[in-house]
């Protein structure tokens, strides 16, 4: 009895490859190249706003300082580090001067006195300009608080005993001489090109679409003919979802490898790519085995995976950059091509998978839901 189901087993298996390999050309356009183009269009639609890149405008500000202070005169020679490379500073030796300077249209002025900050703007606001007066009010900020602890500090020691008010003074003098700043390295951003992230998150959507032509046979009442055969419904309907694992994995693994180790040359592990690859065949072989079992005829299998397919490109992020929006809803966490895509995204950049064990257990849940919610009803409907 197990040799025969088992044999009857591999026997569908056969016949589901050998049917799927007379189409393997139109499959092939339909599921590799056509995402593959739809993805590279996508890219460059988006390129502008997945790719920005901030170039600061040369800046010209007059300055003017009225303090004696070293600390705040200090600020003023910021200008002349690399970080403020785009702001040219002209000083002013008088108010003035500084006054006829800054009359012009356009023009940026700042005057410094002990303890404050007077900015002068004669044109618009723009990102240099609110760079510059935003770092300046905030050292100065931090500067008069200081000031202000020193002073305090002073008034509780001169009120102390002597010998605890020099103790305290030296103390005061040695945090005054360190020196707290330090220089570390920045952390290292990775993403993905926006040409990379829809040639990517495209295919994974329209992967759909890579099935056996089970409904078609449903429809012409093949399916009669395999249960004369002795097979039961459960046998033809595992049979069928197993022979659109083989295809999907096959299918995704020839896409990825040519996608990663040719067009973005990308090193990214084989050990993770197979894994994943086998996660998104189990994703659409579940879902194409719940297509047969909740559909007769091959319309309604296509009407209901456009109606999917579409949930995938909005609210799953497929057709355009989510993440370039704000932080994705819970509704597209929830997407499975999501989850899939951003799996993709950490082999890709190789970055470890830390917290990712819910994307991972969130696409098997809804595989083993579709599967087995097809079989259900499956089992139940008659051939007719």
């Amino acid at each position: 009895m197990k040799n025969k189901r088992l044999g009857a087993f591999l026997t569908i298996v056969k016949k589901d490859l050998k049917v799927f390999s007379s189409d393997l050309l139109v499959y092939c356009l339909l599921t590799l190249v056509f995402p593959l183009c739809l993805g590279l269009f996508y890219g460059l639609m988006y390129q502008n706003i997945m790719e920005q890149e901030v170039n600061l405008q040369p800046l010209t500000v007059y300055t003017y300082s009225t303090t004696d202070d070293p600390a705040i005169s200090s600020l003023l020679q910021t200008f002349d580090s690399e970080a403020f490379s785009f702001v040219e500073q002209n000083k002013t030796e008088s108010l003035e001067n500084f006054e006829l300077l800054t009359e012009e249209e356009e023009s940026v002025g700042i005057i410094l006195s002990d303890s404050k900050l007077t900015w002068v703007n004669k044109g618009q606001e723009s990102l240099e300009k609110g760079t510059v007066r935003t770092f300046l009010e905030n050292a100065l900020k931090e500067i008069n608080i200081a000031k202000e602890q020193q002073t305090q500090m002073e008034t509780v020691a001169l009120a102390s005993d002597q010998a605890e008010a020099d103790d305290l003074t030296a103390e005061l003098m040695q945090i005054s001489a360190s020196n707290y700043v330090g220089k570390t390295q920045a952390l290292e951003i990775k993403s993905l090109s926006s040409t990379a992230f829809f040639i990517l998150s495209t295919f994974i959507a329209f992967s759909l679409f890579i099935t056996t032509n089970s409904l078609q046979e449903r429809e012409k009442k093949l399916f009669l003919r395999s249960f004369a055969t002795g097979s039961s419904r459960m046998t033809l309907y595992l049979t069928n979802a197993f022979s659109n694992f083989l295809i999907s994995f096959m299918m995704c693994l020839v896409y990825f490898l040519v996608v990663f180790f040719v067009l973005l040359k990308l090193p990214v592990s084989m050990g993770q790519l197979l894994w994943i690859v086998s996660l998104q065949a189990l994703f659409i072989s579940s879902f194409r085995a719940m297509i047969t079992g909740f559909c007769r005829t091959d319309k309604g299998g296509t009407t209901l995976s456009i109606f999917v397919l579409m949930f995938m490109l909005f609210a799953g992020g497929a057709s355009f950059p989510i993440e370039s929006f704000g932080e994705p809803s819970l509704l597209t966490n929830l997407a499975p091509n999501y989850n899939l895509f951003k799996l993709y995204e950490a082999a890709a950049l190789n970055q470890p998978y830390v917290n990712l064990q819910w994307r991972i257990m969130t696409v098997l849940i809804l595989s083993l839901v579709m599967l087995f919610a097809g079989l259900t009803v499956f089992l139940k409907r008659e051939e007719v």
